[in-house]
Formats: structure tokens, sequence, C-alpha cells
């Protein structure tokens, strides 16, 4: 196991191959995960629903994955990363590929349920991992890199999938794949035998201790607030951006494919700016805040004009809010969590994140059934309206000033 070196900013060639093994690990998450977007459309013609029906899938699954957020955020300080990230892991590949098998939306729903709860299993305890192996400094380079890895998987899924309907594969297509590749994902994060134990960590113990959760939702619960709605937006444009540009943007189907399917990296410079103002001084709160702001501009955008517009906004709104999510998800715990409290600490504020994007789900389903996509950007103007407001309050009562 690494030792951190409190003074140490750099990686050697061992630090670096840990890191880029956690990473790849959690991009694969994506795999099973974000694959349901562009199946949407065509689980409804297969089955006969409408969006806002498949949109419960979107709905059931942060729901699920919320809650295992709470859970497995707690477990993840006590219980060891290895351990949990494989169960995760072997979990996902297995809802996926019983999923592809299915016909009737009932079993879907559950199945999708359960892919969110064991999704928990990965963020929170692969955080403990770079917080307990790397010094302050070098987390504070990690925050945002490590992050990208959302961008990334989600990326790989959309082209997988958008590839395999472009080839006239059917739906159940897009689940079955992304659940062997995972199954050897699993093997290869089990041979590589990378962990951190939780002796570690100074305030971990082999308990949870409620005394410390009480007083950590205390100190956070305006970044919860925040989070809760930012998760909302984020999620909505995560889950329907394949239905929202097919149904806004004037391109033939294969154009649309091919740039929907690179959209997610759209975000990566996001992130990489958001990384460059924590470089130069900026802390998480502050650089969340200009963030925010970029991000009402773009929906503003999208509430007013549509067309080719709409298309400019949303790849503005990509770029910002991926920027965001690295800062809220990925930033907040590794820097402004308390020592032995990070994998809590991100499992709260990814868990009021997804339950409240979770809902997007099938608000947003409906208002596409109704081809009201201007009222989708004005709720998400609100919203981030709402968040903008209480990371400045946080910021200005300097509760999380070191």
């Amino acid at each position: 196991m690494i030792e951190p070196n409190a003074q140490k900013t750099q990686f050697d060639a061992t630090e670096k191959q840990l890191i880029f093994r956690c990473w790849s690990t959690y991009t694969a998450f994506y795999l099973g995960r974000v694959n349901i977007s562009p199946a949407f459309p065509l689980i409804a013609l297969a089955l006969g629903l409408t969006l806002g029906e498949v949109g419960w899938l979107g709905t059931v699954f942060f729901w699920s994955y919320g809650i295992g957020q709470l859970v497995l955020g707690q477990l993840g300080n006590v219980i060891r990363p290895r351990w949990l990230v494989l169960a995760g892991l072997c979990t996902i590949a297995a809802t996926n590929l019983l999923f592809a098998s299915q016909n009737h939306i009932q079993p879907l729903l559950l199945l999708w349920a359960i892919n969110g709860f064991a999704q928990a299993a990965g963020w929170g305890p692969l955080l403990r991992i770079l917080r307990a192996t790397f010094s302050a400094g070098q987390n504070r380079k990690l925050a945002t890199p490590f992050a990208m890895s959302f961008q990334i998987g989600t990326a790989i899924s959309w082209m997988l999938s958008l590839l395999l309907i472009s080839v006239g594969t059917d739906w159940r297509a897009l689940f079955w794949l992304p659940g062997l590749v995972l199954t050897l994902v699993s093997l290869a994060w089990w041979f590589s035998g990378i962990d951190a134990k939780p002796m570690n960590e100074p305030s971990s113990s082999s308990k949870i201790h409620w005394r410390e959760v009480g007083l950590e939702i205390q100190t956070w619960w305006p970044l919860l607030l925040s989070a809760a709605v930012s998760g909302f937006v984020y999620l909505g444009l995560l889950l329907w951006l394949p239905t929202l540009l097919s149904e806004n943007v004037p391109l033939p189907e294969n154009w649309l494919r091919f740039q929907t399917a690179l959209l997610p990296l759209m975000g990566i410079p996001g992130m990489w700016i958001a990384g460059q103002l924590l470089a130069k001084g900026r802390n998480p709160l502050q650089a969340s805040a200009l963030l925010q702001m970029a991000l009402i501009f773009a929906f503003l955008c999208s509430t007013i004009w549509g067309g080719w517009v709409s298309l400019v906004a949303m790849l503005v709104a990509v770029f910002t809010a991926s920027g965001l999510a690295s800062l809220t998800l990925s930033a907040f715990p590794l820097l402004l969590a308390r020592s032995g409290r990070v994998s809590s600490a991100g499992g709260m504020l990814t868990a009021v994140w997804s339950i409240a994007g979770g809902t997007s789900g099938t608000l947003i389903g409906r208002l596409a059934d109704l081809d009201q996509w201007e009222s989708v950007f004005a709720i998400w103007t609100i919203c981030m309206m709402i968040a903008f407001i209480f990371v400045c309050w946080v910021e200005k009562q300097g509760r999380f000033t070191k």
C-alpha cells in the first residue's frame, strides 16, 4: 500500500498506475449505467410504452442509487473498498444480463433499481482509496481529472449503444454486451489488489458513528440542497439528451447519432476548467458559483430560442454542468470533508444528487411526450438559480474555511 507524503504534490509511476486502474474501473461502471438513455425510445417501441412510462426506469435507478450512496457511503468508511467495488461490479454485470432477457416493464424496473443500488458501490469507496493513498496536494490535483470518468464512461457507453443501434441490433444488445464486459472488469479489479484499510484514516473505526453522521448533515445541509437541485439538472440532461437532440436539432439521423455519442466528451474541457480554477487558488465553492452562472445563461438561451441555438446552448450546458458535477461530487468531499469522512460525505452528496435527479426521469419524459422542451429549460434555469444562491451563502458564511 502506498503511504501518503503530506508535502508531496507529484505522482510517481506506481501512483499513476494505481490512479489509472481506479479511474478505468469507475469508467467501466458507466457501461452498465447510462446505456439506458439511448435505449429509451427502443424499449418504448418494443414494449408499447410511452416515453413517460420508460422514464420511470431512470427514476427508480437514481432513487435506488441515492439510497445506495447513503448506505454504502457510510459502509465505505469501515469496509475495505476492494470488496465493495467488486460486489458492485458483479451485481451490475448480472442485472444488465438479466435486463436483456425481459419482456415486461415490471421486472425491468426491479432490475434497474438493483443496478442503481449496486452502482453506489463505486464512487465513495474509490474516493476513500484516493484520500487514504495520496496527500492533500495530490488529491487537489486529482479531484476533477478523476471525475472525468463520468464523461469518458458516458461517451464510450453511448458510442457503443448507438453503434449497435445503427447496425440494426435489438435493444437487448445494449445490455447484454455491457454485462459481459463488466464481468471481465470484475475479474481485472479483483486481481489488481487495490485496496485501502479503514485504519489508514485516523477517525475511521470498525463501526458507523451516527452522531458523526448527524453533525455531518448539520454542517453540509446547504451544499446538500444545492447538490439536489444540481443533480436534478445534470441527470435530467444525461438521461434525455439523446432524445432532446433528436427532436430539436435539424441534423440527418446518422450525423445526429455520431454527434450525440461524442457530446459527453464536451464535458471534459468543463472539468479541466474546474480543475484550473482550483489550481489557481479558487476554492470549490467559488469555482462552482462561476460554472452555475454559465449554466444559467445556457439554459436561458435554450428557453428563448430553439434549433441550432439549442445545439450550441446544449454544448455549453454539457461543458459547464460536467465541470459543476466534478466539483460537487469529487472536489467537495475530497477537499472539504474531514479526514476519515470522505466516503460518507461523498455518499451523502451523491445520494441527494441522485434522488433529486431521479425525479427528472418521469417529469421530463412527460414533458417530452407533450413536446414542451421550453418548459424543461425553464425549470432547469430556476434550479440552477437556487443552487447558485445556496453556494454563495455557504461561501459567505465561511463554514468550510480551514
